[in-house]
């Protein structure tokens, strides 16, 4: 069951497999599309960026191929003065985990790409963001899909996942002040009016 809009200031969408989620996900994508109409903060994640962009018009596909493990994420020009960035780095290690991507929606803004993946980070609005990559990724949860899922995504050049990269203390806490700053920035918005 979905909250009600009027119980919720902020909105995260956490990443899954689109195929797994069939029964339900077009109920989740006008769910969003509903509090992105009604001035909700939304943050997305991996597939929670997919169902943001497809929400706003953008369409979910296939990517030419899968990524996994750590990648530098690039800020573009655009990024330039994005109140969403704050205090972000103009390049950052990611984890990544994922094998679709989206085309950009109308609207949108474009904000940071990776060689492995043009859309890594856009935003619409000043509440809205999406990110391809997973910053909330905890070492346990690397080991887990490096273990147990890493067979799921089809080989290639950035599909490079690997149980050491559960180890990678500095990246680990880069990505955790990353997403802290994402959502101090996204909560400053939503104060800001």
């Amino acid at each position: 069951e979905f909250p009600l809009l009027q119980d919720i200031d902020l909105l995260v969408i956490l990443g899954g497999v689109p195929q797994e989620c069939a029964g339900w996900i077009e109920q989740e994508v006008l769910f969003i599309r509903q509090s992105i109409a009604c001035g909700k903060g939304v943050l997305g994640i991996c597939l929670g960026s997919q169902l943001i962009a497809r929400a706003l018009g953008g369409e979910l596909t296939p990517h030419i191929h899968a990524e996994s493990g750590w990648w530098p994420v690039k800020f573009r020009k655009e990024a330039e003065g994005e109140p969403l960035l704050k205090g972000i780095a103009q390049e950052n290690t990611l984890f990544f985990f994922h094998r679709n991507t989206f085309s950009m929606p109308d609207g949108c803004r474009w904000l940071a790409n990776s060689e492995g993946c043009e859309h890594q980070i856009f935003a619409f609005g000043d509440r809205v963001l999406g990110i391809q990559a997973h910053p909330e990724i905890l070492a346990e949860t690397i080991h887990d899909l490096a273990v147990n899922k890493v067979q799921t995504l089809p080989p290639g050049p950035f599909h490079a996942l690997t149980t050491s990269d559960a180890e990678a203390e500095d990246y680990l806490a880069g990505a955790q002040t990353m997403l802290y700053r994402l959502l101090d920035n996204l909560v400053h918005s939503l104060r800001a009016t």
